[in-house]
């Protein structure tokens, strides 16, 4: 199973469209989904009683894929970065055309000092 069918097991279907639920919605959901021992499970425990947080990690449970809450955690907060934070963005932000997307390009325009402010490293291979 790839990464990508194991990530999308069972999206919207606990909470429907759940890319656009309200984390609320999304807790509530998580909180009914609290893994417990088989002992209170077969008991019908509830509250602390029987947890068991650990067995959520056993191979047979992850296979059941991450829970709405957890996925829309990832999805929604790299989303927020890509669009805070995408080099390519920035790039294209500069207004720069192949000329000037080269190392004198990017120092004569100043987006050199840009790219380095979001992390980024110019590399000048004209230099030897």
């Amino acid at each position: 199973m790839s990464f990508k069918t194991w990530w999308n097991t069972g999206k919207d279907v606990r909470v429907p469209n759940e890319g656009s639920a309200s984390f609320k919605t999304l807790l509530n959901d998580d909180m009914s989904q609290l893994t417990r021992s088989n002992k209170a499970f077969e008991e019908g425990a509830r509250g602390l009683k029987g947890l068991n947080p650990f067995k959520a990690f056993t191979p047979s449970m992850i296979s059941t894929g991450p829970t709405p809450a957890v996925r829309q955690a990832f999805e929604r907060t790299g989303k927020f970065i890509g669009s805070k934070f995408n080099p390519a963005t920035a790039i294209m932000s500069t207004g720069l055309d192949a000329y000037g997307l080269t190392n004198y390009g990017l120092r004569k325009t100043g987006a050199d000092k840009k790219l380095f402010d979001l992390g980024g490293t110019i590399y000048d291979f004209t230099r030897r």
